[in-house]
């Protein structure tokens, strides 16, 4: 039972995650990268941002801190300047990500997490860390921007 509430824990809306590596839906090669959790569509089904550090994601272009939308709508990008407050743990540890990191509204998916488990269980996953919660006024800048867009799927804007 306490491992269905950690893990429920782990995965509630704003939480910031590093996996450690992340093992890709698509099959790509494992790396290190960051998770956002944004909400459950279902018991068990997240939706979720994997934000980046890589500009090239939306053609390289300078982006304003906060929220951005390119080509008339079509590309959504929220970008966390870096060195500002990005998430603040429980127990009051806080956490600004070391280069601007942008979560890109088209890039949003879903996640079983059942399949972290299967990844933890076959030893794919070295390490999680939890560095707490979206601070409120990025999360809620956030959310709102992916609502406002165009370029996320509307599926996606009912659960945000």
């Amino acid at each position: 039972m306490q491992a269905c509430y950690e893990q429920r824990r782990m995965f509630e809306k704003g939480n910031l995650l590093l996996f450690r590596p992340f093992v890709f839906k698509n099959g790509a090669t494992p790396e290190d990268k960051f998770f956002i959790s944004l909400g459950e569509l279902d018991e068990g089904i997240l939706l979720a941002s994997l934000p980046t550090s890589q500009k090239t994601r939306f053609s390289g272009r300078d982006v304003e801190t906060g929220c951005n939308e390119l080509d008339g709508g079509r590309t959504n990008v929220y970008k966390f300047k870096a060195g500002d407050l990005a998430a603040k743990s429980a127990d009051g540890r806080e956490y600004c990500f070391p280069k601007d990191t942008y979560v890109i509204g088209k890039d949003l998916d879903t996640y079983p997490t059942i399949s972290f488990l299967f990844q933890k269980h076959k030893g794919l996953l070295d390490n999680v860390k939890d560095y707490g919660m979206i601070v409120p006024e990025q999360m809620d800048k956030l959310i709102d921007c992916l609502k406002k867009s165009k370029a996320v799927r509307n599926k996606y804007k009912t659960i945000l």
